[in-house]
């Protein structure tokens, strides 16, 4: 089945952690303009790639050239070209503009050097202050491997480089992030990468762990199942 949220989502929406997050941009983005919204996508931080099908590109000049193309139906990702074949963003000065504009605003808002899991510093992640929903990946692909390999600044961490990533690590990972974030709305983790039976169980053990300290959790596998929004007002996992 594939993965769907168990609320309707809010106009802006910003994604942190690791494991899958322009993944998930990518699919909200072009589900949410398959039932006929006007999308616009971008960063505050830096995209690994380009957008696939469904999901246009541009690199506005203005805000009012940015503004011009907005049309329902459509994904945009507005973005920049910046050193390595990166793209970055567009101005945050310009968002709270863009929700008179853009039924969706969709903003990957940190880096993981795409690694499943991620330790912030005290300058990330970088959440406009517009966000309504702050979504947290993890990749389930992490667990039983050592933290040196999955946790992006594990060298900042508390786990040292050869221990092997556990249920409760992920769940450690995800409160601290929360909570080092200071953001106050609606949030919820996804614990990506259930491609096996094995990783839903272990997915459902953190999804448990982060329920009790009243963190919704759901757990996906978004490259194996994909995101199915269109049509839906309430969803479920």
């Amino acid at each position: 089945m594939p993965f769907a949220l168990p609320f309707s989502l809010p106009q802006v929406v910003s994604i942190i952690g690791g494991g899958g997050k322009t993944t998930l941009l990518f699919l909200l983005g072009r589900s949410l303009a398959e039932s006929g919204a006007s999308v616009l996508l971008t960063t505050t931080t830096h995209l690994g790639f380009p957008p696939p099908d469904g999901v246009s590109f541009l690199s506005p000049v203005s805000f009012d050239a940015l503004s011009a193309v907005a049309q329902k139906g459509k994904a945009i990702l507005a973005a920049y070209p910046a050193e390595g074949g990166k793209l970055q963003g567009i101005s945050t000065a310009w968002l709270p503009a863009c929700t008179g504009v853009f039924d969706y605003i969709l903003i990957e808002a940190d880096g993981s050097r795409n690694l499943p899991l991620k330790w912030h510093h005290g300058h990330e992640p970088c959440v406009p202050p517009e966000t309504e929903l702050l979504v947290q990946l993890s990749g389930l692909s992490a667990l039983g491997r050592p933290a040196s390999e999955v946790l992006h600044r594990q060298t900042s961490s508390f786990l040292a480089a050869e221990h092997l990533i556990t249920e409760e690590d992920i769940a450690a990972l995800q409160r601290r992030a929360f909570a080092h974030t200071g953001f106050a709305g609606r949030k919820i983790s996804l614990l990506n990468q259930a491609d096996t039976p094995e990783t839903e169980v272990r997915g459902g053990r953190i999804a448990a762990l982060l329920a009790a300290d009243g963190i919704p959790a759901c757990i996906c596998a978004l490259q194996k199942r994909g995101l199915d929004l269109t049509g839906k007002d309430v969803f479920s996992c």
